[in-house]
């Protein structure tokens, strides 16, 4: 009898992760080859790791578009870094200048605003942003908990914003 209700609920967690999968496969192979340019044949490989990562995790996730979101996000950047790989140079989808100069534009005043952070600070955001750890990873990394980190970061982030609502205010006539 324990046997069934093992295989009960074994059946029930595999159709559980299978509609998961249905439902976010899409958005997570789009943002994997949209936003990060993983080639078309490299897609379904990174989507697939993220699911195994989901099944061994999948306890412990709380918030489960948020986390495929962000472990998508992360195994795109692990694909190119890892792999070493040149990043596509055909930009012929962008040929309109202005969203290009936007994008500039707007990635100067952030790191004029990482350059206004301290030192621990900078490393917070990287460490959250670029490198896509979680409030546990950056608490275990500064000895402090995932709260404090949330916090910091949070910090971090209002004086960044207040830097840029300066300087955008400068800038007006």
């Amino acid at each position: 009898m324990p046997e069934t209700a093992d295989l009960a609920g074994s059946v029930e967690r595999a159709e559980r992760v299978a509609a998961v999968y249905t439902e976010n496969y899409q958005i997570l192979s789009a943002l994997a080859s949209k936003r990060f340019r993983v080639p078309p044949a490299d897609v379904e490989g990174v989507v697939h790791e993220v699911f195994v990562s989901y099944i061994r995790h999948e306890s412990k996730i709380r918030d489960t578009r948020a986390w495929l979101v962000g472990a998508v996000c992360k195994a795109s950047r692990k694909y190119w870094h890892n792999g070493k790989r040149e990043e596509p140079t055909d930009l012929s989808d962008q040929v309109d200048p202005v969203p290009m100069l936007e994008l500039l534009t707007a990635r100067l005043d952030a790191v004029m605003a990482l350059r206004q952070l301290g030192d621990r600070c900078r490393e917070v955001v990287r460490l959250r942003f670029f490198e896509g750890l979680d409030f546990d990873e950056l608490g275990s990394r500064f000895s402090v908990t995932s709260g404090s980190a949330k916090l910091k970061l949070a910090r971090c982030m209002k004086i960044a914003r207040e830097f840029l609502r300066k300087s955008r205010h400068k800038g007006r006539p």
